[in-house]
């Protein structure tokens, strides 16, 4: 499939679809485009161009154009999504209208084809969930044969619940002759079957006490594990440790025959009063954010490499992990101020529940802060979203708060401090960076690096500060910071 840049090469027919009646999808890549992405046409490939003008819901398709649909679909997720799947449709409508191509959506569907980790956190109705099934559709139906997917979830009501969307998706959102189900298959509250193909889901919820978390983690034999809002599973850490060992012998068959494989957990922001609050929170944050840049790599195996290298590990010599920690505002969705407040005032929201399903926002106990209500919304209020990313040679990746065409401007105004706490990166603790304002106090970056060559970092480090002259670094002098206080003398 397509996901890279030199993908297009294995394709020789292969060719970005600009008049895709999906518009979504030719203003998102427009987008990736202006944000400089190198990579910025690969959610238009297309790789049969017999398919260009056909439409997969036309009643009248013939047995070939059903069978190139398929292939197409397999070698090329992007084309079922941008074409084929659609949103449920509305009262009186033959069809849906297209699935929406923005960024938290395409990001998802890259990642999980790259077989990466995501931890996707998004607003209440901002649609986390239906990227989710059409990933289930996708494999249910289109992308692989003998496969079981397991949906794990916080209680019965969310299961049958979930179940019920991802079966309105199979009947609504692929067109009727893709439905491979018939009266042998299982389509209850807790199982969907696709006899003809192999394939299954089963969903499960979380349990009272460990015993029985871990009986249901080891019930899976999976290369594919679905989380809905992990923070609120009880005893998720136990589950998802029994999982692991089994998951990890069909994750190797799957990789074996080229077949997907990941883990994809969706969710809004949890309680870190609680225990799987706090597991999911920490599961999280030791994840590397998502960065566009990503979409430039060079292959799967660059991707990794730069991932693990911004994350964080458990402990000395271990890299972080391959996940990604990707989290949507409500504002980065197309969303205005106006929505939140109106979503809030429908769900009657307290504040609390405002603050994690709308914001964004985890939640703890409030004799756990050292600051008064007052000024816990000061500082809540205060937060920016990431405006621009740029990953440097060696994989290193600045997270910008301002645009991306102040950057050159600001960073040479003379006004810039770079603050920066060192550490051995291998694994265990962050060496990083927060780029401020001296003059506003505004902090524009940041940057967090886990794991790297001490060298090949100060080398990156020198060209950094060689690009920005006018800026002051404040380095804490201890550990490795002494090494990389000599070489930036001698380079400076």
């Amino acid at each position: 499939m397509i996901l890279f840049n030199k993908d297009w090469g294995y394709y020789p027919t292969a060719l970005p679809d600009y008049d895709s009646s999906n518009k979504s999808a030719v203003k998102l890549a427009a987008l990736y485009k202006k944000m400089g992405i190198k990579n910025w046409q690969f959610c238009l490939a297309l790789i049969d161009q017999g398919l260009k003008t056909v439409d997969p819901w036309d009643e009248n398709l013939t047995l070939e154009f059903k069978e190139r649909i398929l292939a197409e679909c397999r070698r090329n997720p992007f084309y079922f999504f941008r074409e084929v799947f659609r949103a449920p449709k509305k009262s009186g409508a033959r069809v849906g209208g297209h699935f929406l191509f923005n960024r938290a959506n395409v990001s998802t569907i890259w990642l999980f084809f790259n077989h990466c980790t995501n931890y996707l956190i998004q607003p209440r109705q901002t649609g986390k969930s239906f990227v989710a099934d059409g990933i289930d559709n996708y494999l249910l139906f289109v992308g692989t044969t003998g496969t079981a997917i397991h949906l794990i979830t916080k209680d019965n009501a969310l299961r049958v619940k979930n179940l019920a969307a991802i079966k309105q998706a199979r009947d609504e959102s692929i067109p009727p002759w893709m439905n491979l189900c018939n009266r042998g298959d299982a389509a209850n509250t807790t199982t969907l079957t696709v006899n003809a193909l192999g394939n299954s889901i089963h969903a499960h919820v979380g349990q009272p006490n460990e015993f029985d978390a871990d009986k249901v983690g080891r019930g899976f034999s999976t290369p594919v594990i679905m989380v809905d809002e992990g923070p609120y599973i009880k005893n998720i850490k136990t589950i998802l440790e029994a999982t692991m060992p089994a998951m990890s012998a069909a994750i190797e068959i799957a990789r074996d025959n080229e077949a997907p494989y990941g883990i994809l957990f969706t969710t809004t922001a949890g309680h870190l009063a609680t225990p799987s609050g706090a597991y999911m929170y920490d599961r999280i944050n030791r994840a590397a954010f998502w960065s566009e840049t990503y979409l430039d790599c060079k292959d799967a195996e660059h991707l990794e490499e730069v991932i693990r290298r911004n994350g964080k590990g458990r402990g000395e010599g271990e890299p972080g992990p391959f996940a990604v920690h990707s989290t949507w505002s409500y504002a980065q969705l197309g969303k205005d101020k106006k929505w939140a407040l109106e979503v809030i005032e429908r769900g009657d929201l307290g504040k609390e529940k405002a603050d994690r399903e709308i914001y964004n926002i985890w939640i703890t106990s409030s004799t756990d802060s050292p600051f008064t209500p007052e000024q816990s919304e000061l500082i809540s209020k205060a937060r920016k979203d990431i405006r621009h990313q740029t990953m440097y040679e060696g994989g290193y990746v600045i997270r910008w708060y301002i645009e991306e065409n102040e950057i050159h401007q600001r960073m040479n105004s003379g006004n810039i401090v770079i603050g920066m706490d060192t550490s051995d990166m291998v694994g265990s603790d962050d060496t990083a960076l927060c780029i401020v304002d001296g003059k506003t106090g505004e902090v524009i970056g940041a940057g967090t690096f886990n794991e790297s060559n001490l060298t090949r970092f100060t080398n990156w480090l020198i060209d950094f500060l060689i690009t920005f002259r006018q800026t002051v670094l404040v380095i804490e002098r201890k550990s490795s910071a002494v090494g990389i206080i000599d070489s930036l003398l001698l380079a400076l």
